[in-house]
């Protein structure tokens, strides 16, 4: 997924029936299982010491020619992706833009610089 144009966001239905809005981190490949790492976009009114908040990990399996994302299937596997991923550096590092990135709310917010 290319950051040229922006984060990339998707919306996905937990098992409670709730949509949430999420921000694609990172792809990792392990044991030729392909992974996406991504946070979620909308943190309002969240506990950030609940530990369900923060990171999600999702396995790609390919079915009838089209990509889905899946749950992982334990927790094992859960910690040993958390284990392995490392955060990409920013591409940009200094300027204004980086200045803007550091400084600026979701689109959900009104994207206004903090």
């Amino acid at each position: 997924m290319s950051e040229e144009f922006g984060p990339t966001f998707i919306t996905v239905t937990d098992e409670d029936g709730k949509e949430l809005v999420l921000e694609f981190v990172d792809a990792l490949e392990y044991n030729g299982q392909m992974y996406q790492a991504f946070f979620p976009a909308e943190t309002e009114d969240e506990n950030e010491d609940d530990p369900d908040n923060g990171l999600v990990i999702l396995k790609v399996i390919h079915e009838d020619g089209e990509d889905m994302l899946s749950t992982l299937d334990s927790d094992e596997e859960l910690e040993a992706r958390r284990a392995k991923y490392v955060p990409r550096e920013p591409n940009v590092k200094s300027g204004w833009l980086y200045r803007y990135s550091r400084l600026v709310t979701s689109a959900d917010q009104g994207a206004v610089v903090r």
